[in-house]
């Protein structure tokens, strides 16, 4: 990274209020999660929708077996990984970002339309920090950072998914 570039971000740092002699400050640690929630768009090289009827870790545990089978590194985002951490609300529908395009079992998972009728929502990423798994408790399922499961609860929508970030910021931040 270029001095001109780090320059640039301790300004736009500065600029939010972080200071980042103390980082180690919750606050501080808060707004560098709501200036990412705010300003971070992941890049998807494409998205696909998935509804299949097992409970949602089922589901979750189908596609992390797929995706093994595949060669494919993948983690799980919101709302089922929040649910490892924080739990709040039962996961719905459930943001998971591969590699490559996964090809799941048709008797097991259909197409879905729109977010409303899908209970998995796969990303082909080609951002590696995005498949850098989390450790966890759980090292079963590879999970994505929590600041970027904050920025799905958010970007999934819906008043208790935001109940469920800020609970999620709450036990990361601690």
């Amino acid at each position: 990274m270029s001095q001109p570039r780090i320059s640039q971000i301790l300004r736009l740092l500065a600029s939010h209020d972080i200071d980042i002699e103390h980082l180690d400050d919750p606050e501080q640690r808060r707004r560098l999660v709501d200036l990412y929630v705010r300003h971070h768009r992941p890049y998807a090289v494409s998205e696909s929708l998935f509804y299949g009827l097992d409970p949602a870790y089922e589901q979750v545990r189908q596609v992390i077996e797929a995706a093994h089978r595949q060669d494919v590194r993948m983690t799980v985002s919101a709302d089922l990984a929040p649910d490892l951490i924080a739990p709040w609300r039962t996961p719905t529908l459930t943001v998971i970002y591969a590699e490559a395009s996964l090809d799941l079992e048709p008797s097991l998972f259909a197409p879905a339309m729109a977010r409303g009728e899908a209970t998995l929502l796969i990303r082909h990423v080609s951002d590696d920090s995005l498949l850098a798994p989390w450790p966890t408790s759980r090292p079963d399922i590879p999970i994505v950072h929590p600041v970027q499961q904050v920025w799905d609860l958010y970007d999934l929508g819906g008043e208790d998914r935001f109940e469920a970030a800020e609970r999620l910021i709450g036990v990361t931040l601690r």
